[in-house]
């Protein structure tokens, strides 16, 4: 007997960020792009930011944010992995000394039965 298929929900994370205040919010897994710029602009202003803006909206991957001595870049892959290994390239050809994995996270799709 053949199995059903299983369907596959996409689930989305978003960053956003007031860079005059040097705050950022963060979200991941939320059903749509939508809710997860919406709640990721709500959390950057619950840490104390004024005018918080989208910076990277993101599906069915993972995000990190590297800090370097001078600017942050946010990248998006497959893996934290590969994401990490492509941020600090960017970091490093930005001019930055001290990269570092500031935020990571995966929204990772959900199978839905």
């Amino acid at each position: 007997m053949a199995k059903p298929a299983s369907d596959w929900l996409t689930r989305w994370g978003a960053i956003a960020s007031d860079g005059s205040k040097g705050v950022m919010g963060a979200v991941d897994s939320r059903a749509s792009k939508k809710q997860a710029e919406r709640d990721a602009i709500s959390e950057c202003k619950s840490r104390g930011g004024v005018t918080c803006s989208i910076q990277l909206s993101y599906y069915n991957q993972c995000v990190v944010t590297i800090q370097g001595n001078r600017t942050a870049n946010n990248t998006r892959a497959a893996t934290i992995e590969e994401a990490t290994s492509i941020g600090m390239q960017t970091c490093t050809s930005q001019g930055n000394s001290d990269c570092s994995v500031y935020y990571k996270a995966c929204s990772l799709p959900v199978r839905s039965r």
